[in-house]
């Protein structure tokens, strides 16, 4: 039930639909509903899948704001974060994340639990075994309770058991048969056992294992490789269809930290590269830096945690208006009522700013040329160079040509802005030409996007597919 590290498909998961259809069990089982869960760097989401009663289509949960996409946050006691029962997840753990001038609670994404950079003070000093505990136990909380929320609004949908029927214990609950399958970073096929995310995701979910049905665990970009093929996403074959889906997938994932580069093949993560900085969370640092210079610093104002805070949710507000309708919205106003204080008159201050899609990318584009300079020692002059120096990379270490390639796709929650998108087809122009961009570059529509891996994960979950 555990990673194996001669198979990069842990926990034996496959597809469904043609593109792995030849692996198809044939021993055929009752079909479970299953229930995907993502927990990206940035936000989390769940997906569901009924095949009796969907039409074969897995769907986003909501959570209990309503909203398709939850906070990668966990809140926890500052000086006991394991042994404490006072939590926060979601969105109310995000909401305190420049809040915590008491250093009493610590909020953050799950992921950044272990990193050393945030426990920088000697009273609070972790070692690496004791940063892994923590992350651990903070993706122990998020996962248990994005389940816990999904299946209580699904639980409809789950088949009623027969009186001689057992029912399965899933996250600590009592719920009737349902598949978990969990989707993990592509960075774990290739690193040593030792790691701290691979220990993080596996080991850190083994207390469920222990209690539930077996769950399943999808590296990130096979899952969502398997959901593009199921909505037929990728290009059609003009010959034989059995030959194109042998073709080597080339996933993009833009998530909130950097830009992951997997390539996918016959089940498996044969390639994977990560670069910092191109990602969501370098967008909205560009749009917070823009009115910080606004605001801050004509007022003569420090920025406080609660000025700090609002001004973060206010870009990721701008954000994803800029990115939802690009044809049409190229600039969006930012209006925050009580920014902050005169500290000489003692009066509100307020804010209102014009933010436009071009000066969002030029702040962003100084931020992660910086940070690749820094991290690869290369220079470049605009975001699409060094997005056609990765790729050309890749193709070089896996001596494939972009032509052997059945696509490209692009996902993530930075697939849906128009900055990325517009660098990434330029890029990519550089090295196969206009004509390869408009056939081979796959953008999912709208919010599919951002939901495709976890869509696949639900796709995977269904029990005839061992």
């Amino acid at each position: 039930k555990e990673y194996n590290a001669q198979n990069s498909n842990p926990g034996g998961a496959t597809s469904t639909k043609s593109y792995y259809a030849n692996n198809k069990s044939k021993e055929t089982k009752p079909s479970l509903p299953s229930l995907g869960i993502s927990v990206g760097t940035s936000n989390a989401r769940v997906s569901f899948l009924n095949i009796k009663n969907n039409n074969n289509n897995p769907f986003i949960v909501e959570n209990r704001e309503g909203s398709r996409r939850t906070p990668s946050f966990v809140q926890l006691d500052y000086n006991d974060p394991i042994h404490t029962s006072n939590y926060s997840w979601g969105q109310m753990a995000k909401s305190k994340q420049y809040q915590q001038q008491n250093q009493v609670m610590t909020s953050r994404p799950v992921l950044d639990f272990l990193s050393q950079n945030y426990y920088n003070d000697n009273k609070h000093d972790k070692t690496e075994d004791e940063r892994l505990l923590v992350a651990q136990h903070a993706l122990q909380i998020l996962v248990k309770e994005l389940a816990s929320s999904a299946l209580q609004k699904i639980i409809g949908d789950l088949p009623t058991t027969k009186p001689n029927q057992q029912k399965q214990i899933l996250f600590g609950e009592l719920y009737y048969n349902v598949q978990p399958v969990i989707t993990y970073p592509p960075a774990l096929d290739f690193n040593n056992k030792s790691s701290n995310s691979k220990s993080l995701f596996i080991n850190g979910l083994k207390p469920f294992s222990q209690t539930s049905n077996h769950i399943k665990y999808v590296s990130e970009p096979l899952a969502a490789v398997v959901a593009a093929d199921h909505f037929q996403l990728l290009p059609a074959d003009s010959g034989n269809s059995n030959n194109i889906k042998e073709q080597p997938v080339l996933v993009l994932d833009i998530g909130g930290d950097g830009l992951n580069v997997s390539l996918i093949q016959n089940q498996q993560v044969l390639y994977h590269s990560y670069t910092p900085g191109i990602g969501v969370d370098t967008l909205i640092t560009a749009i917070v830096n823009l009115c910080k210079r606004d605001f801050f610093s004509t007022k003569k104002q420090n920025v406080d945690g609660m000025a700090l805070q609002l001004l973060n949710n206010a870009a990721e507000d701008t954000l994803w208006e800029l990115s939802s309708h690009p044809a049409r919205q190229h600039r969006s106003i930012i209006s925050i009522p009580y920014l902050s204080m005169d500290y000489q008159t003692k009066q509100p201050l307020h804010f209102s700013m014009g933010v436009t899609s071009h000066l969002v990318e030029e702040e962003a584009t100084q931020i992660i040329l910086t940070n690749i300079m820094r991290e690869k020692n290369q220079d470049y002059n605009t975001i699409s160079d060094a997005i056609s120096s990765i790729l050309t990379d890749t193709l070089i270490k896996t001596k494939l040509t972009p032509f052997q390639l059945c696509g490209i796709l692009l996902v993530g929650d930075g697939a849906r802005s128009p900055i990325y998108q517009s660098s990434i087809k330029k890029g990519l122009a550089r090295i196969a030409g206009e004509n390869f961009v408009a056939t081979k570059l796959i953008i999912p529509p709208n919010e599919q996007a951002e939901e495709l891996t976890v869509l696949g994960a639900a796709l995977i979950g269904e029990s005839n597919y061992v």
